[in-house]
């Protein structure tokens, strides 16, 4: 026997969209090995841990190159694993080989079709670019990244680019560079220019510099808040009417009336005395 369906309690709470995905096909790739001749990276430099680990195993993970129209490569990911490659003195290099795409395909591509550690970085710009199409939220769910990754990355992108090709060297950290990003206006541009400073030094930029910052920050927040704030006025009481309120409550302490003291405190009438005569005008009369 078929029971009809309870209708919905009207004080339920509709059911949140689903997540779009990304309505883009991705071609597949040709898996080749590219003379290192014919590609040109665009980094600083590898780290020597980059280098001693890739002469210890071999490369780990194929670069990702775009092959251009005029037959010459574009490298997508992968610029570190080049230049210690070259560095090592390899001819050529493990590639994955993908056409001409737009940047929505490789924003994909790149953040979320290849498993590992990738520059916090390139993570950032490929965030902002599929930003254009998806909430954080989508961007997870497309991507397999936590959407406080995905934040934390985006933020990042509050500082300029070359401070950004910074993190990760000598001179910035990650963590440091993630908490630089949260300061705003003349403290962002005063932190922007220590980085700078350190980079030109090869120095660090350290959490006591930033600290400093922070610390002038909070400073000048609290200077500011408390100018802005509204000057209260204390109404100063007349001594009179403070004494009045300690008498009444002598006088309740007491169980004396209020009246009964005014009549206390009333002046005593003064008693005149008789004006003394004359002494020879009393002899006269006698």
């Amino acid at each position: 026997m078929s029971q009809t369906p309870k209708p919905a309690p009207k004080n339920s709470k509709p059911s949140k969209p689903p997540i779009p995905l990304l309505t883009v096909s991705v071609p597949d790739a040709q898996e080749e090995f590219i003379p290192l001749e014919d590609l040109q990276e665009n980094t600083q430099g590898a780290s020597n841990k980059l280098q001693a680990t890739m002469r210890a195993v071999g490369q780990r993970q194929p670069v990702v190159l775009e092959a251009l129209s005029n037959g010459k490569y574009r490298v997508r990911d992968g610029n570190r694993r080049i230049a210690a490659a070259r560095k090592l003195g390899w001819k050529d290099i493990h590639a994955l080989v993908y056409p001409m795409m737009t940047d929505s395909q490789w924003a994909l591509v790149i953040a979320g079709l290849h498993n590992r550690a990738s520059n916090p970085v390139e993570e950032a710009r490929l965030f902002r670019e599929l930003k254009k199409t998806l909430t954080e939220e989508g961007i997870s769910a497309n991507t397999g990244h936590p959407v406080q990754v995905i934040r934390a990355r985006l933020a990042l992108l509050a500082l300029p680019d070359d401070v950004l090709d910074l993190i990760g060297t000598p001179t910035l950290a990650l963590g440091i560079a993630e908490r630089t990003a949260k300061l705003q206006g003349h403290f962002l541009t005063k932190a922007v220019s220590e980085i700078r400073s350190k980079a030109r030094t090869g120095d660090t930029f350290s959490a006591t510099e930033l600290g400093e910052i922070k610390v002038a920050r909070q400073g000048f927040l609290a200077a500011k808040l408390s100018s802005a704030a509204p000057s209260v006025s204390v109404p100063l009481i007349p001594p009179s009417e403070v004494l009045a309120a300690e008498v009444r409550e002598l006088c309740e302490r007491r169980g004396v009336s209020l009246d009964e003291l005014l009549h206390e405190l009333r002046p005593a009438p003064q008693v005149q005395a008789a004006p003394r005569q004359n002494v020879a005008v009393r002899r006269a009369v006698n």
